[in-house]
This record gives structure tokens, C-alpha cells and sequence, in this order.
């Protein structure tokens, strides 16, 4: 599988730069291209630096347990559950399991 690398620099004269696999592109197609992964601006994922990866690593079993819950969503599922009970409960329907 082909790997592309990700780079953005602020230079000297504070201008941020960016490039993929050491291409200099504009900041929409650098945007785009991480969107496309999965990696946008509105997306819940994000690039980990070494010192999180450390802490992953070192993660016990409920915590690796709640961070596989929240990378794949289902935390937020059941925020929105909890929610979504509640404004039920607020306006009289009934909840079956």
C-alpha cells in the first residue's frame, strides 16, 4: 500500500506551508485529501503524536476499553441515546429496550 505523508511548516516569515509526500500544494487540496481519509476539520479523528501514542500504550483495560468506544463512535451514540431518553421522558413517550 502506497504511503503518503502529511507536513506543515510555518516558515520564517510565519506563512504555514503545506505538503504531501514532500509536494508543496495549496491548503485546499491539503484539506480535501485529508478529508477524503477520514481526517477533516469536522470529523471526530486526529493525527496522535508520539507522546499520546505513549499513553495509549500504557492505557489499563477499562481506558483502552472507553478509547475503542470513543474512536468508534459509540460514545457518542450513547450520549445521544441519553439524550434522546430524556426528551422523551420530558414529553411523555415510553422507552422499550
Amino acid at each position: 500500500m502506497p504511503t503518503i505523508t502529511f507536513r506543515k511548516e510555518i516558515g520564517d516569515d510565519c506563512k504555514v506551508n503545506h505538503y504531501m509526500s514532500g509536494l508543496k500544494v495549496s491548503p485546499g487540496e491539503y484539506y480535501n485529501i485529508l478529508e477524503c481519509g477520514g481526517l477533516g476539520r469536522l470529523k471526530k479523528f486526529c493525527l496522535l503524536s508520539h507522546r499520546r501514542v505513549e499513553e495509549i500504550i500504557n492505557l489499563t483495560g477499562e481506558e483502552i476499553y472507553e478509547a475503542i468506544k470513543e474512536l468508534t463512535g459509540a460514545k457518542i451514540y450513547e450520549e445521544k441515546k441519553e439524550e434522546s431518553i430524556v426528551v422523551l421522558e420530558k414529553t411523555g413517550g415510553l422507552i422499550s429496550e
